[in-house]
Parts: structure tokens; sequence; C-alpha cells
């Protein structure tokens, strides 16, 4: 919708409204704009009382992202420091080179990284690099457990899985049958893991989060609201 906007806290999210074949309402609030999706043929008044409905729903994530990011505690990314993830302790080897790019491996135990001159202070670039890292390092034990989920309770097709640095949420799946899943997630208990990868999976079977949908999420695995408490409790400990 063109023009259309919320302003909070002296930030601006665009509103993208997207009409589309689908049967219910979704909105999603990234870094940068706020989205809605609606069914294609849904009535203008409908339209708008739902971008209102997302704006009030959106100010209170704003609200929230807010109080989280104050509990964030900062990791550092110190030469021949550590760094701990799902028990595996790395050491950690950080050389600044006369280059632009910032690169990385995981070699028998340690995490090699090289910078740019100066690159060893830039916090922000390190942290995604070491997110890229994880990613690749645990992508296949992660697949392995999507596909046994998968084929324990759902038995539906998926197309592809992928880690990414998303902060937005912990988890998504589209209508091309594809996974998406928050590096940070390799932070959480096990169970809380598998939770989420529970809840994208059951979105193969309903695209929404109608009362079926979340008859589905129960029936495999009943206790799933202590693992949403938990993210919503500790998601601040989940950072690169």
């Amino acid at each position: 919708m063109s023009g259309s906007k919320l302003e909070y806290d002296g930030r601006t999210y665009p509103i993208r409204l997207h009409k589309e074949w689908r049967e219910s309402v979704k909105y999603s609030l990234g870094s940068k704009y706020l989205t809605i999706r609606v069914p294609k043929f849904i009535p203008s008044f409908m339209t708008n009382y739902h971008i209102e409905q997302a704006k009030t729903w959106a100010i209170t994530q704003v609200k929230k992202r807010s109080e989280n990011s104050e509990k964030i505690i900062k990791r550092e990314y110190l030469d021949k420091g550590t760094f701990t993830i799902r028990d595996q302790e790395f050491k950690l080897s950080i050389k600044e080179e006369n280059r632009k790019s910032f690169t990385g491996k995981i070699q028998k135990g340690k995490i090699l990284i090289k910078t740019p001159i100066g690159g060893s202070q830039d916090r922000e670039s390190l942290s995604k690099l070491m997110s890229r890292l994880m990613a690749a390092h645990f992508h296949e034990n992660f697949c392995k457990a999507v596909y046994h989920l998968n084929n324990l309770f759902f038995q539906e097709e998926i197309n592809n899985i992928r880690l990414k640095n998303n902060k937005s949420n912990w988890g998504s799946c589209s209508s091309d049958k594809n996974l998406n899943f928050s590096t940070r997630l390799l932070f959480a208990p096990f169970d809380v893991i598998k939770y989420v990868i529970v809840h994208e999976l059951a979105h193969l079977k309903e695209m929404n989060h109608s009362p079926a949908y979340w008859a589905i999420v129960e029936d495999v695995m009943p206790g799933y609201k202590v693992h949403e408490k938990w993210l919503d409790d500790y998601n601040h400990l989940c950072h690169f």
C-alpha cells in the first residue's frame, strides 16, 4: 500500500501489503518493513482493518524487542579467545590483513578468521561471520533433526532447509516448502529447537495459525507452550 507506514518511537516502518492466494492473514515485522499478507479478494474495509491491527501488533513487537535488546549480553570475539556453542568449544584466531572482506573457516577445533585492518574491533561484522560459520558447521545435524521429526509426525515433502542469520523470527515455512531457521536457535536447548522445527513443519499441513494448526502442534508436542515461554524469556541469550 503506497504511502502507508507505521511510525513509532522515532522509527518509521513502511508497510508492504501483499494480496495472495491464501486463507489467513499474516503480519511480520522485519528490521525495515511491516509486512501484511492478506487473501487476494478480501474487501477493502477488511484490508484497512487488518492494517490497523497489524500496526497495533507491531508496536507490541517493537516494545518487546526494545526490552530484550537491553538484556542482550554482547559477545566478544578476541584473538586467542574461545567461543562455545552447543557444548562445543572453539579456539579463536583473528588476524588483520590488508583486505576488504571478512572470511573464516573451522579447522581442527579452531575458528580461523581474517579481517580488514581494524576489523578485529568490528563486533557486528564478526558476529555475522560467526553466524555463517556456525550455520555451515551445524547444517547437516540440523537437517537430520528436521527430517527425523518430519518422518515421525508429518511425512510431508520438504524442498530446502536453511540456517540464516535471522533476527526477526525463529523460523519460517514458505508455500514452496522451504524451511528457514535462525542461527540464534543454536544457543537454545535442544527441546526448544525441536519445538521450533515442529512449529514450522506443521505449516506444511496448515499455512496459518488457525485452531487446526495449533491442534497439530499440540498433538505432536503437548508441552510446546513451555518452549515458547523459554524463547520469550531467554531469547536475549541467543545472539552471536
